[in-house]
């Protein structure tokens, strides 16, 4: 299993937090399994962590 480091993004805004979860997804391939690591974010929308949460 690959461990994605999703960076801090640089803004609060839902927008720049997408932003980075696309830049930490970009070079893997639909068929791998994923641990994120969302360690560096402060804060993260209820809208972005569902959807995570059933990947």
């Amino acid at each position: 299993m690959k461990e994605v480091i999703v960076l801090k993004p640089k803004n609060i805004f839902l927008s720049g937090q997408l932003l980075v979860l696309y830049l930490a997804l970009r070079n893997h391939s639909k068929n791998e399994n994923f641990n994120f690591n969302l360690s560096k974010i402060d804060w993260a929308y209820p809208l972005l962590i569902l959807p995570l949460s059933a990947i």
